[in-house]
């Protein structure tokens, strides 16, 4: 014992917690979980995308225009597709609802029946020479005409 006095002796330190800096730790964890786990902001909504397609000067009589997202520009998703009518004009479907997600797409075109017009461009069947594409912006509608040569 010491030779103080009862009374005289210091009192026994307890351990302290820092509430505060602890309170504001939790208080930032809570934020970054939450910033991690839940959705920031709204997904991207389908655009709608219209247009018209011509070939040498005149509206393309059927076929079908498809939108295959771009892969080489980082846009990835499904693909759209859409009927040409009589007078060259198309809208496009994208999963069973009109429109398309926003991004860069290739683009290709088709006329109508087993057999092309005389003269008609195979190029524009198949994405890698086709040489037609556009960017569909994430706000409005959207309208692509396609003049082929």
């Amino acid at each position: 014992m010491s030779p103080l006095a009862p009374h005289m002796q210091p009192e026994p330190q307890r351990a302290s917690i820092p509430w505060v800096p602890v309170g504001f730790g939790g208080a930032l964890l809570a934020c970054l979980v939450i910033y991690l786990f839940l959705p920031v902001g709204k997904p991207a909504e389908p655009v709608a995308v219209a247009g018209t397609v011509t070939w040498r000067g005149r509206g393309v009589a059927g076929g079908t225009i498809v939108f295959a997202p771009d892969h080489k520009r980082g846009h990835a998703g499904p693909l759209g597709m859409g009927v040409i009518d009589f007078s060259g004009h198309y809208e496009i479907q994208s999963e069973d609802r009109p429109g398309l997600m926003p991004g860069w797409y290739v683009v290709t075109v088709a006329p109508s029946g087993a057999v092309s017009p005389l003269g008609w461009p195979y190029k524009y069947h198949h994405p890698e020479s086709s040489g037609l594409g556009c960017e569909v912006k994430g706000k409005g509608n959207a309208a692509f005409d396609f003049n082929l040569e």
